[in-house]
Parts: C-alpha cells; structure tokens; sequence
C-alpha cells in the first residue's frame, strides 16, 4: 500500500516538474518568436530548434 502512495507522489512529482520546465520553454520561445517577428533574418535556426524541442516535450 506503501508502495503504491509512493509511486504516485512520484508520478505527481515528475508531472508538475515536466509541466513547469514546458511551461517556461513555452514562454521562452514565444519570447524568442517575437523578437524574431520584430526582426525576421537573425536567428531563425534558433527558433526551429525551440520549436524541434517544444514538440519533443509535447511527446513526453
């Protein structure tokens, strides 16, 4: 019974840790997407590798 509590304060821990580290990449790159907007030619790789990271996560 031990156990099971245990594995879910775990589970529960990892979630908010997941959804907080998606959260601050998501306004990071959102950030980053409107410094890109204001001026288009500098640093466009960076912003696809923003997004390449954003949908790994979204894979989790």
């Amino acid at each position: 019974m031990g156990n099971q509590r245990l594995r879910s304060n775990l589970v529960d821990h990892l979630v908010a840790r997941i959804s907080s580290d998606l959260q601050s990449l998501l306004t990071s790159s959102i950030e980053t997407r409107r410094c890109h907007s204001r001026n288009r030619y500098s640093g466009g790789r960076r912003s696809a590798l923003g997004t390449s990271i954003l949908e790994h996560g979204m894979m989790l």
